[in-house]
């Protein structure tokens, strides 16, 4: 199971305009949501030298397959979204006005 098709896209912030969070997806219910299992993770490694793990809260973008998460340290990495392999290469974006969460939601906006 991947994300392949429009309908299983999550392109802006939290789902929706209305940032509903929610998932028209019918794979995944009460009855075997207790099967879930870990299907990969991804370690930025972007972390400067000494310093202390920092964790990053936020809410990945998918779009067209292609799933764009945001790094501690403010870095968007495109990730295929089906077995969380890295393309390759990352944006910088900078902070804005200190609020770490203006980067995770900026990122929705772009298509």
């Amino acid at each position: 199971m991947g994300c392949q098709n429009q309908e299983r896209g999550w392109s802006v912030y939290k789902a929706d305009a209305a940032s509903s969070s929610y998932s028209v997806l019918k794979e995944i219910n009460k009855e075997n949501v207790h099967q879930l299992k870990l299907a990969w993770t991804f370690n930025p490694d972007d972390a400067a030298e000494g310093s202390r793990f920092a964790g990053s809260q936020c809410n990945p973008i998918i779009i067209d397959g292609i799933m764009y998460v945001a790094s501690a340290r403010h870095r968007i990495y495109a990730l295929n979204a089906g077995n969380g392999k890295s393309y390759g290469h990352s944006i910088h974006l900078t902070e804005d006005r200190g609020r770490i969460f203006s980067r995770c939601y900026l990122l929705g906006g772009w298509k």
